[in-house]
Parts: structure tokens; C-alpha cells; sequence
């Protein structure tokens, strides 16, 4: 950073927190789970204070594994798949494995190492290593650098600023949120009206497919376009796919082709797997025009009969309604990471007319949606403004330029 003011001071992280990580108690063993110490995981982090966690650990799991108590006020950071997420211990807790907490020395309020390191969330992600899930270590966490100032007064002013500043960009995000979440469901109740006026007859996921099967396992993809595309964990989004950030497996095309682990144009993937398990079972179809491609584990590929199903159809029907709600139920949280399997897709039920009455209901839902996407589309715009805001208010704070009149004075 440049243009500080002279009575700020640089450091690492290491050189004014002391920085660990948790564990995870082992998974199948029923004495470990269900305790009083509160467990966190990436899914609780949120930005702010974590005062309750999801699953809890008993003592014996906690000294049975290499999860540690951590002390209230610590500063908690994602280090697996949502790089740089927050938290600040509301409670004393357990974590674990991929979130980093710092207990910072006296020199640094821990809000304000929190602020800091929001400010670098997007410079810690690029740091990330990875294909299918980026990661960073401890070890690039310590070595980061970080400028402070030598008062704490003036650290507790660019708090209160942030937290004030902060706090309006939240509401004003929280709204456009709740606008979306009202688009959100108008998209659903088209879906789910189109669904019905189709009609069909009871049908099982294991009638319509060919076939049901999980992805591969890459132990070293490449960003390097060289090989065979695999997608990220991340890329299956409801009723979209993102095939943006692409790695590469160093397996062949032959002998992907062989164990039949390519994707085709129609195919629908779900996600197998997530810490949140509001995205698990999350389903898109391949669309026609896609490279050499195939998927990981973590994903399930699911791959009609053409001449039965409606790839699209399917896939609105398993993304809203009963036949979402099916998935959601069948979904399992194991080490605080939520999972479905094939088996369980299988079993999922869903209204299914005749082919051609499945592709007028996709083209009349597809009709219907449009203006609801324009709507969309317009969220996203204020969404953008409000990140863009944050990120210049934080760049603000840490090369002191919140509270340059103190400094000079």
C-alpha cells in the first residue's frame, strides 16, 4: 500500500496475530457429535459476528482430533472455496480445518484486522490455489502484508466509520435482496403453474435416465488450456451452467471417452456436494454447444432418454416445487459438509406429460420469464454498484484516507 500516513507501521499477519486452524473430529463415530462446544464451519461464517454454529462437537471429539477452542473475539477466515469469508467468534468455539483464526496482540483491535481483511478478500482469492475448489494456506495468510496505525484511537475511529458506512451499504444490499428473493419467486410460481397446466403421470429420475453417475476425481487439474476441460464444483447453478474458469485434467480424451466421463449436449448435472446445503441438488443442463468437457465428483451426471424427457423440462421440474422440495429432503450433512447421492436422485418423482407437451411448457415458461429476467437483470446492476462502493470505501480506510485529518493533526 502507498501514501499512508507516516505514523502508520507494516507488518505481517503473523507479526501481530497469532494464527491457527481447527479439525475435524472422525465423522462415523457418534460420541464426537452432538456435544456443547459450538463447531464452525465455512458455512457459518457470515460477515460478521458467528454466535451460534450448526453442528457441535463433544469434548471427547474435540481432544480426539485437531480441532481447538478458539477464544470469543477471534477472527475467523475461510481458507477453502469461499476464500476470504469472515467471522468474529461471538462465543468461545471450535473450527474446522478450513477456516484460519487470528488472536491479534495488543497493538491491532481485532474489528480492525476484520476490516482489514475484507479489504483484501479479492486479493486473497487470486492467491488461491486449485481447480475444482481453490485454496490458500496459513502460510500465505502470515505472510501477508498489513499496514496499521500505531494508535489504536485512530483504529477504533476507521471502525466506527466502517461500521457506520458499512451498515448503510447493508441495508441498502439487504433490500435489493429482498426484491430478488420476491423475482425469485415469481419465477418459481411461472414455473410451477406452466408444470401443472403440462399435466403427466408420476414418474421416478430412475425411469427417465439412462444413466446416473458421479464425476471424476482430478488430483492436479491445470489452469492451462491443455487437456480435457473439467468444470468447477461451483459451475452447476440453478437451472445455469457456468462454464466461465475452466481447468484442465491431464487425463485423455480416449480414455475419458472409455470410462464414459464426458459430458453431452442435453445431459443435466446436480450437485452432489456443499457446505451450504441450500445449493445442494442444484440442477442445469449441458447446453449443444460445449468443448471436449467433462465434470468432478462433487457433481452428479444424470442423462435422459431424449425420446422420454425434455432435458430442460427436467430440470425445471427437479428446481422448483415438489420436485425440489424431494431433493432438499433427501439431503444429508455429514462433517458439516451437505450432501445427495445418485441413489437418492433416483427416487425423485416428478409430473411428466407427453415429449411434446414438455417442450410447449419449456417454450412457454421460457416466454413468460423474460421480463422477469429484464428485472434481474437490474438487481444485478445495483448489486455491482453496491460492491463496487464497498470496495472503495475499504480502500479508503486502509491508506488512511478516512481519517487523514487526525493523522495530520
Amino acid at each position: 500500500m502507498s501514501g499512508v500516513p507516516a505514523r502508520w507501521s507494516s507488518a505481517t499477519l503473523s507479526e501481530i496475530a497469532k494464527w491457527g486452524s481447527g479439525g475435524t473430529p472422525q465423522a462415523r463415530n457418534p460420541r464426537f457429535y452432538g456435544g456443547q462446544i459450538p463447531w464452525a464451519v465455512i458455512g457459518d461464517l457470515n460477515d460478521g459476528l458467528v454466535s451460534r454454529t450448526q453442528a457441535a462437537i463433544t469434548a471427547e471429539g474435540l481432544s480426539s482430533s485437531s480441532a481447538k477452542m478458539v477464544p470469543q473475539g477471534a477472527v475467523l477466515v475461510a481458507m477453502y472455496g469461499s476464500i476470504g469469508k469472515l467471522g468474529i467468534a461471538g462465543l468461545p468455539m471450535a473450527t474446522n480445518q478450513a477456516i484460519a483464526f487470528a488472536i491479534p496482540d495488543p497493538r491491532i483491535l481485532p474489528r480492525f484486522l476484520f476490516y482489514y481483511l475484507m479489504s483484501q478478500r479479492d486479493a486473497l482469492n487470486a492467491a488461491g490455489k486449485g481447480a475444482t475448489q481453490r485454496n490458500i494456506s496459513q502460510t500465505v495468510l502470515k505472510s501477508w502484508p498489513i499496514q496499521f496505525p500505531d494508535s489504536t484511537t485512530e483504529q477504533q475511529k476507521i471502525v466506527e466509520i466502517l461500521d457506520d458506512h458499512l451498515s448503510r451499504i447493508d441495508t441498502a444490499v439487504a433490500e435489493i435482496g429482498q426484491a430478488d428473493q420476491r423475482r425469485l419467486s415469481l419465477r418459481s410460481a411461472v414455473i410451477i403453474s406452466e408444470l401443472r397446466r403440462a399435466g403427466g403421470e408420476p414418474t421416478q429420475l430412475a425411469e427417465i435416465a439412462r444413466d446416473i453417475r458421479n464425476g471424476i476425481f482430478v488430483s492436479r487439474p491445470k489452469a492451462e488450456p491443455n487437456g480435457v476441460a473439467i468444470l468447477r464444483i461451483g459451475a452447476v447453478r440453478p437451472l445455469s451452467l457456468d462454464l466461465t474458469d475452466l481447468r484442465y485434467s491431464e487425463r485423455s480424451e480416449t480414455d475419458l471417452a472409455r470410462e464414459d466421463a464426458l459430458l453431452s449436449p442435453g445431459d443435466l448435472l446436480f450437485t452432489r456436494y456443499n457446505g451450504n446445503p441450500r445449493y445442494v441438488g442444484a440442477c442445469a443442463v449441458v447446453p449443444q454447444s460445449v468443448p471436449s468437457l467433462t465434470y468432478p465428483d462433487k457433481l452428479i451426471r444424470v442423462r435422459p432418454h431424449r425420446s422420454m424427457a425434455a432435458s430442460e423440462f427436467v430440470a425445471l421440474a427437479c428446481s422448483v416445487g415438489p420436485g425440489r422440495q424431494q431433493i432438499q429432503s433427501r439431503v444429508k450433512t455429514t462433517s458439516g459438509q451437505a450432501g445427495v447421492s445418485g441413489a437418492d436422485l433416483k427416487r425423485v418423482v416428478i409430473a411428466l406429460p407427453g415429449i411434446e407437451k414438455q417442450l410447449d411448457a419449456v417454450s412457454a415458461i421460457e416466454e413468460r420469464l423474460r421480463s422477469i429476467g429484464m428485472l434481474a437483470s437490474s438487481l444485478d446492476s445495483a448489486k455491482l454498484r453496491a460492491r463496487q462502493l464497498r470496495r472503495s470505501l475499504l480502500g479508503a480506510a486502509f491508506t488512511g484516507r478516512l481519517t487523514r485529518a487526525e493523522s495530520t493533526n
